[in-house]
């Protein structure tokens, strides 16, 4: 299973339209819609998820690093914008910060889903990433999905992620165990390690984030679909 990464570069449609539809011959003055704000002020002012690989935050020094990073900054140097990292929000909550104005667009990577694209503009996916479901080393090596949707496994996500959809579909039976959204991916594969759960569906980058960290080993139950 591979998911395609877009970046969120508009706000909200819901917020846009309700700009756009007014009761005739009202003088209720246009709203500045984010577009307009970001040519006025030459500044892209982005909401954003610190995750290992894709967006990398220093806790000692704050510097910011990653590969969506880069892809905003390189983005906004030509398009002769500057950025402003003004907020760190959930994949699950960046909807209605986007139309409550709190910024401009939502600067990570997510992969499309039909109750995003309703709400939503994304660009082009940018960057494909497969899909693991990890258990601990001492876990028998499984490659059919359909042999881990068991009411006697669980699985730990984090709130509003895709991973979270993905399990509903190909897991139904298996019990959730959902972490509040910036919850660190990492606390998912320590409570692996630990026996908290059975398993944690994930991409590469984050495994290889709490792995490079630690001398636990989690195996792949299951190859890219």
């Amino acid at each position: 299973m591979r998911l395609a990464y877009t970046l969120l570069l508009t706000a909200a449609v819901a917020a846009t339209t309700a700009y756009l539809v007014r009761p005739e011959g009202s003088a209720t003055a246009a709203k500045e819609t984010a577009y307009e704000r970001v040519l006025r002020t030459g500044t892209l002012r982005c909401g954003y998820l610190t995750s290992f690989g894709y967006h990398n935050l220093d806790p000692n020094t704050k510097e910011m690093s990653g590969m969506v990073y880069d892809v905003i900054n390189q983005m906004a140097k030509n398009l002769s914008l500057k950025v402003e990292w003004v907020e760190e929000i959930g994949r699950g909550d960046f909807i209605p910060a986007l139309q409550q104005g709190r910024f401009d667009l939502y600067c990570t990577a997510v992969s499309a889903n039909a109750g995003r694209a309703r709400e939503a503009l994304m660009t082009a996916p940018y960057y494909l990433d497969p899909v693991y479901v990890y258990g601990r080393a001492e876990s028998p090596l499984i490659m059919d999905v359909s042999a881990l949707n068991r009411a006697d496994l669980s699985y730990a996500v984090i709130e509003g992620d895709i991973f979270e959809r993905i399990a509903q579909r190909y897991m139904p039976l298996a019990k959730p165990i959902t972490l509040p959204q910036l919850t660190p991916v990492s606390e998912l594969f320590v409570m692996l390690a630990d026996g908290k759960t059975d398993m944690v569906i994930a991409t590469p980058f984050f495994a290889q984030g709490y792995m490079q960290n630690t001398q636990a080993k989690s195996r792949v139950l299951r190859s890219s679909r």
